[in-house]
């Protein structure tokens, strides 16, 4: 259901407890930091990252594979009747 633009619910006029604290936007002093992305050490912690993914595609591969082999064969045992 689409509102009338305008249309306010309850819960938007209801005022905060104390309307004086209001959020403001921190400034902050430190200056930005940027990492340069062509330094050898951050390449090899790529390198390590994309490893570690592959490692872990490669278990859930491998357990949806023996799961599905697992259901499969209890399947056709219980079909079968053994």
């Amino acid at each position: 259901m689409r509102r009338i633009s305008g249309a306010t619910s309850y819960y938007n006029r209801v005022t905060p407890a104390n309307p004086a604290a209001r959020t403001r936007q921190i400034e902050r002093q430190e200056p930005k930091i940027y990492i340069d992305i062509t330094s050898p050490d951050v390449k090899e912690i790529n390198r390590i990252n994309r490893q570690m993914d592959q490692a872990g595609q490669a278990i859930t591969a491998l357990v949806i594979a023996v799961g599905s082999l697992v259901l499969i064969y209890n399947l056709v045992r219980w079909l079968c009747g053994f």
